[in-house]
């Protein structure tokens, strides 16, 4: 049977275990969405592997990348190597069921990146409030309430009253500053659970924080009549305050389905 590139539709041998692979010419023009050239190499002998920039060699955070303006995604080959394959397309739209749920909020967040550096967007308004209250309900097993309860999130089994808040790094913001804290002295929760991510969603730090240490870390705004918490890493230090970090790390690898995959 004929296989050509999806891509340039160069000739190409058919693979049935990667029915959708790109031609080596095409795989060297992977890109980020903001168009930075990448790299995807193996890891070592023992399996797995890793993506960069191809500009400053940082790391890149995602398995998924551009060739030509099409989305496509690279991974492991059965027998080294790597493979990058085009993203199937189901009914015109492409299929993302493969990716995990940080898997495809990277992809949001590299997207966004790239429209706001071609001014079509002006912010970043994202999901991250949404993903981060999941996560660490799934981490710490707690029930998550209404959407219209005030003043908390969340409750463990206890009773405990949980606000969860997550803060995203970007290039173009590196503040550390968690959304306001409403009505604090009205005493709305017993813990914050704050989450510090970098720009790609990788979790940089994450505590419990009980709300006496929020009243004595924060400080009040006239101006959005409500508290004002800088997540610094420095709150770790606090005896009071416990680290969870580890925790919401496991459980974002968790609910990636592509970890799994491997060398197939």
């Amino acid at each position: 049977m004929a296989y050509r590139c999806p891509v340039c539709d160069a000739p190409l041998p058919p693979i049935a275990r990667y029915p959708r692979y790109v031609c080596r010419s095409c795989a060297a023009k992977a890109v980020s969405a903001e168009g930075r050239p990448l790299e995807f190499l193996n890891s070592g002998l023992s399996g797995g592997h890793e993506a960069r920039y191809a500009d400053d060699k940082r790391p890149y955070a995602s398995s998924v990348c551009f060739i030509d303006g099409q989305p496509c995604r690279a991974d492991e080959a059965r027998f080294g190597g790597l493979v990058i394959e085009r993203i199937e397309e189901i009914g015109g739209a492409f299929d993302w069921s493969g990716f995990g749920d940080r898997q495809l909020l990277e992809v949001w967040c590299s997207l966004m990146a790239a429209l706001r550096q071609r001014g079509v967007v002006r912010s970043a308004n994202n999901p991250v409030a949404d993903y981060t209250e999941s996560l660490v309900a799934s981490a710490l097993e707690l029930s998550l309430e209404a959407q219209s309860k005030a003043g908390y999130d969340a409750r463990d089994a206890a009773g405990l009253r949980y606000q969860i808040k997550g803060r995203r790094l970007a290039a173009h913001n590196a503040s550390l500053q968690l959304g306001a804290i409403r009505n604090l002295d009205a005493d709305p929760f017993d813990l914050l659970a704050a989450v510090a991510y970098d720009a790609d969603l990788s979790i940089l730090h994450a505590a419990l924080i009980p709300i006496e240490v929020v009243a004595e870390a924060s400080r009040y705004s006239r101006h959005s009549n409500s508290h004002v918490l800088i997540f610094r890493r420095g709150l770790l230090d606090d005896p009071r305050v416990t680290d969870i970090t580890q925790r919401l790390a496991a459980a974002q690898a968790a609910a990636s389905p592509s970890q799994s995959r491997g060398r197939r």
